[in-house]
Parts: C-alpha cells; structure tokens; sequence
C-alpha cells in the first residue's frame, strides 16, 4: 500500500537542496504526502506542471483537505501558443486560485 511517508521522508532528506522538484506523482496519496511536507514547513508551496485542467481540479480539492492551496501549474503558454485558454486549464487554474506559469513564454526565442 502506498503511503505519504515515502514522499515526506525523501523530501526532508533533500532540503538542503533550494528549488528542489519532485515529478512524476499522479495518484492522491503523492499529493497528500506533498502537503504534509508544506504542512510541516519543509515547503513553502506546492506547484505542478503540466497538468490539464482535470488534474488541476483534483490536485486542488485533494491539498485542500490538507488546508494547502495549489500554488502553481507551469504548462507551456505563449502569443503564439494559447492552449491554455482553450483547453481549459487557465479557467481551471483561476477557479482553484492557482497560479498559471508559462514556460517557454517567446517560443524557444521565436518571439525575440
């Protein structure tokens, strides 16, 4: 059975590592395990990438119960690429009052 304590634990051991990311989690128990870790002040807050808006949605309501928002979800977002407002995943973001991040905001430099 998959608990929270693997996630608290690798964590913990990595703090003294600043900006540190943890991927590739997909089920609840994960994202329980992440907001212990910002419950008990190892972070200051929890963001994703990548998700669509289905994700966002139950990321948010999963932290919730914990008392910890979801920060932020970093997707790919530009003037010439606007998926996000089609997709859903900017309204999705905005009703969980979670941060949307573009990454790769000028197209690889295509918009420089």
């Amino acid at each position: 059975m998959l608990t929270t304590q693997p996630s608290h634990t690798a964590i913990s051991a990595h703090t003294c590592r600043p900006g540190f990311f943890f991927n590739t989690f997909s089920n609840d128990a994960y994202l329980e395990g992440l907001a212990s870790v910002k419950n008990t002040g190892l972070a200051d807050a929890i963001g994703v990438s990548n998700f669509n808006a289905q994700r966002v949605r139950h990321a948010s309501k999963v932290l919730a119960k914990s008392g910890v928002p979801l920060a932020s979800n970093q997707v790919q977002y530009s003037l010439l690429y606007r998926a996000p407002e089609r997709n859903g995943v900017l309204e999705a973001c905005r009703e969980a009052g979670t941060t949307l991040v573009a990454y790769s905001p000028l197209c690889q430099g295509l918009l420089t």
